[in-house]
């Protein structure tokens, strides 16, 4: 009897060791199956990273077809040569987003739009927005130019007044809030609702002012 008590209880033992065992293997089979996975998802993200890989080189190659449409929409403006380029690939690897641009006839283009000047930055801000909206299929979306040109020089200054007036009269963008302090800026263009916030040392508009508009102070 207790002989057999003792084969019963080393028979458990054997049962319960085999169990442990087959565990084991099975925990020990997932780890290589997760360890495999985990190769394949770094492949993954090495190919989809955002900086170099494919993501990057379908980027680069969508940024190029972006910045010929930005750089179409400057020349409405802008009367000398004005272009931004697009983004380096750094050490054969990595994306910069970084965007030289070339202002007039430089043979030295700055090595990223930050470094132009106030004008030039405010026209590519611009062009930047306008050609984003479109390529998102955005419409009936309201364009905000607060003091829009007022770094700019007169030339530049009346194109912009001109290319307002065309995105406005062409129903390209219909919600367009231009805020300026000079009334000879928006006198010129059509079909304007003028909201003045306050008549100290400016000249009115003619006709109607802040139709629909009660201004609280």
């Amino acid at each position: 009897a207790q002989e057999r008590n003792a084969i019963s209880i080393l028979t458990k033992k054997q049962i319960e060791i085999a169990t442990r065992e087959k565990t084991i293997e099975n925990i020990e089979k997932q780890i290589k199956e997760y360890e495999a996975e985990e190769e394949a998802y770094r492949a993954i993200l090495l190919l989809l990273n955002p900086q170099d890989g494919l993501i990057a080189e379908g980027l680069l190659g969508y940024i190029k077809i972006f910045l010929s449409r930005l750089n179409g929409f400057i020349k409405n403006i802008w009367t000398y040569p004005l272009i931004v380029h697009p983004s380096k690939v750094e050490d054969d690897v990595d994306l910069s987003y970084r965007f030289p641009v070339t202002v007039g006839l430089s043979d030295t283009p700055k090595n990223d739009i930050v470094l132009g000047s106030d004008g030039v930055r405010e026209v590519i801000d611009l062009a930047f927005k306008m050609v984003a909206m479109k390529a998102l299929g955005l419409k009936g979306y309201p364009v905000y130019l607060d003091e829009f040109g007022r770094t700019f020089d007169a030339a530049h200054r009346e194109n912009a007044l001109k290319l307002v007036e065309k995105l406005s009269e062409e129903f390209i963008e219909d919600q367009i809030f231009m805020v300026s302090h000079s009334f000879m800026e928006y006198s010129v263009l059509n079909d304007v609702s003028f909201c003045v916030l306050s008549q100290d040392n400016i000249v009115l508009p003619p006709g109607e002012i802040n139709r629909g508009v009660i201004i609280e102070r």
